[in-house]
C-alpha cells in the first residue's frame, strides 16, 4: 500500500502554483523556482522575514521535486505529535529519545 505524501500548508501551496504553471509540461521546477521567487525578491516593501521564508520554500519545493527532501512518515499520530512539540533547543533529546 502506498503512503500518501501530506506537504505543509506552504510546500503543498508551491506544488499547487507548479502545477498550474506547469500545464503543458515545459517547465522544469529551477526554471519554476526562478519565477515564483521573482516577484518576491524584487519587491521592496518585502522585509528580510518574508524574503527568507519564501527562499527556505522554494529550496524545499526544489529539494522535493529533485527527491532529494526526506519525507517522515509516523504510524503513531502520537508520537508525531510529540515530536512536534519538542522545541529545535531540546533535538540532542529527541535523537537519545
Amino acid at each position: 500500500m502506498s503512503k500518501k505524501i501530506w506537504y505543509s500548508r506552504p510546500l503543498a501551496d508551491v506544488w499547487k502554483n507548479y502545477q498550474k504553471a506547469n500545464k503543458n509540461g515545459d517547465l522544469t521546477p529551477k526554471q519554476f523556482v526562478k519565477m515564483w521567487l521573482a516577484p518576491i525578491l524584487k519587491n521592496k516593501t518585502n522585509n528580510e522575514y518574508t524574503v527568507q521564508s519564501y527562499l527556505l520554500v522554494g529550496d524545499m519545493f526544489y529539494a522535493d521535486s529533485e527527491k532529494l527532501f526526506l519525507h517522515l512518515f509516523f504510524v503513531d499520530k502520537a508520537l508525531r505529535d510529540f515530536l512536534l512539540d519538542i522545541p529545535l533547543a531540546d533535538f540532542d533529546a529527541v535523537i537519545n529519545f
